[in-house]
């Protein structure tokens, strides 16, 4: 799919797509958000589990923080985690504690 949209994004941004390859596009970036989602969901519920202590924090952290990291400053899915508008707050709680362990409690 990666590769699909690739090539019909390059094709949408130099104005060449047919109305097949629109809807096509279309579906795909559906199909990508979907899973976007669902990726960002289970590691919002990962983190309550973690803040809830229904985990090993030290083995979670150790297995997750990069990963967290990533996705929380991943630049195309910065709309998820805005700090005030957010739904994820496990998620952005937990980065915040790994990320800036100097802050207040």
């Amino acid at each position: 799919m990666a590769l699909s949209m690739t090539t019909l994004t390059s094709k949408e941004e130099s104005g060449n797509l047919d109305a097949v390859e629109t809807s096509t596009l279309a579906k795909q970036r559906i199909i990508l958000g979907s899973a976007e989602q669902s990726l960002v969901n289970a590691y919002d519920h990962a983190c309550s589990k973690y803040i809830d202590g229904k985990v090993d924090k030290a083995r979670f952290k150790k297995n997750y923080q990069i990963e967290i990291r990533q996705l929380v400053q991943n630049e195309d899915l910065k709309h998820r985690f805005d700090p005030i508008t957010s739904s994820h707050r496990p998620i952005l709680n937990v980065y915040e504690e790994w990320e800036n362990p100097e802050r207040e409690s």
